[in-house]
């Protein structure tokens, strides 16, 4: 079987053979307006198989999938969407599809991992903030704007930012890296916040779970953390294993 999490800007799969490992996964960047270069340079070697797909791109994207992989392959792949309760986890939201699969997904893997009190945290395009109960009561979360967005609306809406540049510094000596520092302490600040405030709301303390493309730079900003890149794909993984 084959996993794939579409997300905003970037193609993660798996074979689910490899999914235990936690580190099984290969990427690569795409295009919405054709994934099709994309989906040929990632499965040109690998045999025709059930697929399952996380996507949060839209449903052009979903229409350019499920043609490629019917074509290709003769296969209409499975595409993930977010449930009221599943495997002792139950959904917040009173409107079950409007919450993110992506969401739903890091969430019930994390569920499966940590059986406790936890906060999830998927740093990608944008960063989600999850937090589940002890007993798998999703509380809610939030939305935040990730690394990225946050550096690109500086620059499409201040006319004399210049591009940034990756960098730790607390006094940057130039625009780029002023720019590229500050998003980052923004991030790296504005996150274990808002987890302290969930705490104190709650009166718990959380296990915080990161994921995602971004999740490095927080990991030391948490003094419980544990650290999974591929959570979407392991949630991917359980749901289809429960549906076989």
């Amino acid at each position: 079987m084959l996993l794939i999490d579409v997300g905003n800007t970037r193609l993660k799969w798996c074979l689910h053979e490899s999914i235990d490992t936690g580190a099984g996964y290969r990427s690569s960047v795409y295009s919405k307006d054709n994934i099709t270069p994309a989906l040929d340079s990632a499965f040109a070697e690998i045999k025709s198989q059930p697929v399952w797909i996380a996507c949060v791109a839209g449903e052009e994207l979903v229409e350019q999938l499920s043609d490629w992989f019917s074509k290709q392959w003769g296969v209409m792949p499975v595409f993930a969407q977010s449930q009221a309760s599943s495997m002792g986890l139950i959904n917040a939201y009173q409107q079950v599809d409007a919450l993110g699969v992506d969401r739903w997904l890091v969430m019930l893997a994390a569920r499966h991992l940590y059986q406790r009190a936890l906060c999830v945290i998927d740093c990608g395009t944008a960063i989600t903030m999850d937090v589940v109960n002890a007993a798998g009561q999703h509380q809610g979360g939030l939305i935040l704007p990730g690394l990225s967005l946050l550096q690109q609306s500086l620059q499409v809406k201040t006319s004399a930012i210049e591009q940034s540049i990756e960098t730790d510094v607390l006094l940057a000596n130039n625009t780029a890296a002023a720019v590229g520092s500050g998003c980052r302490l923004m991030m790296r600040k504005a996150v274990p916040s808002i987890v302290k405030e969930f705490e104190q709301q709650l009166g718990v303390n959380l296990l915080c779970v990161l994921t995602g493309g971004d999740s490095h730079l927080l990991r030391h900003e948490f003094k419980r953390y544990e650290y999974r890149e591929d959570l979407v794909l392991f949630g991917l993984y359980l749901m289809a294993s429960q549906q076989a």
